[in-house]
């Protein structure tokens, strides 16, 4: 009984509600459907929207380079800048594969994002803002996507293999 009376002396430590409401039940998620076409198009796809988004943002570095430096170099900090690209434009070709619903998204795309990047250093000598990389970029970009997915999808984790 004394302990009962000690409990109502001391304050409640229950934050105060302003705003009475009353719970709502939680709304039905939608279910999202694969999209028409089968998961080598829509890597492709991917491939061709993560193109066109690392020639944007090469572009972008490069004039953020001329605004500061007054040379499409930036020297020692653009090695960051490309690497900082490679990895905005492995996460985004992860998420729109992700909408679209392609097995594997993260592994496709990591895999895809480093062979685009290779591929472009070694063979594209030329600045990767030029307007022809408008075309080249993306086309590489759906070749390279394609043939990760069908990579990631062909070959599945070692437990999965028979033996």
């Amino acid at each position: 009984m004394a302990d009962e009376q000690r409990d109502a002396d001391q304050p409640s430590l229950e934050l105060p509600s302003f705003f009475r409401r009353e719970p709502r039940p939680p709304r039905p998620r939608r279910q999202l459907s694969p999209p028409p076409w089968g998961p080598l198009p829509g890597a492709a796809l991917t491939g061709v929207v993560v193109g066109l988004l690392a020639v944007g943002l090469t572009w972008l570095a490069e004039q953020g380079c001329v605004a500061l430096r007054d040379t499409s170099s930036c020297g020692d900090p653009g090695l960051l800048v490309l690497l900082a690209i490679v990895v905005v434009v492995g996460l985004a070709g992860r998420a729109l594969l992700g909408a679209l619903r392609v097995s594997d998204p993260g592994s496709t795309s990591f895999l895809a994002t480093a062979l685009m990047a290779v591929l472009a250093m070694l063979f594209l000598m030329g600045s990767l803002a030029d307007t022809w990389m408008l075309v080249v970029l993306p086309v590489l970009g759906a070749v390279t996507f394609a043939v990760a997915q069908w990579v990631t999808s062909t070959n599945g984790s070692p437990g999965d293999r028979t033996r």
